[in-house]
């Protein structure tokens, strides 16, 4: 199997995030044991790009790419970024409901980072091996 790549520009609203999730369901392949995980850690970087860049100014888009490998899976949110780019995820204060979305991207997958872009920057994780695409 070739890679296949799904491609997608989205709103940089809160709205948006209900539509990356159905994005991703309908992009993974069906019963896939990473499948949830997936999903749960493309929110959570989305969600980061709609909150805390330049994408979730009125008027602001993000991009997602889905792409699914033999044995892998990857995603890839391209925001508008601002100034700073994230770093290591400090550590969660348990007390708030926010705050812990990198923290679970660095749990959870297998590798993840971001780079920069001339507008803006790409956060990026990877489900592999065991956690990849292995057949239920």
């Amino acid at each position: 199997m070739d890679e296949q790549v799904h491609r997608r520009t989205f709103r940089g609203e809160p709205g948006a995030l209900a539509e990356v999730r159905r994005f991703a369901r309908r992009a993974l392949p069906p019963g896939r044991p990473a499948a949830a995980d997936f999903v749960l850690l493309l929110d959570e970087v989305a969600a980061n790009a709609v909150l805390h860049s330049d994408s979730g100014r009125p008027g602001g888009a993000f991009e997602v790419v889905i792409r699914i490998r033999p044995g892998a899976l990857r995603a890839e949110v391209c925001d508008a970024g601002p100034p700073r780019r994230p770093g290591t995820p400090p550590p969660p204060d348990w007390s708030r409901e926010a705050g812990r979305g990198l923290l679970l991207v660095s749990m959870l997958a297998t590798d993840w980072g971001t780079r920069r872009l001339p507008r803006g920057r790409v956060v990026w994780f990877e489900l592999a091996g065991a956690h990849g695409l292995r057949a239920a």
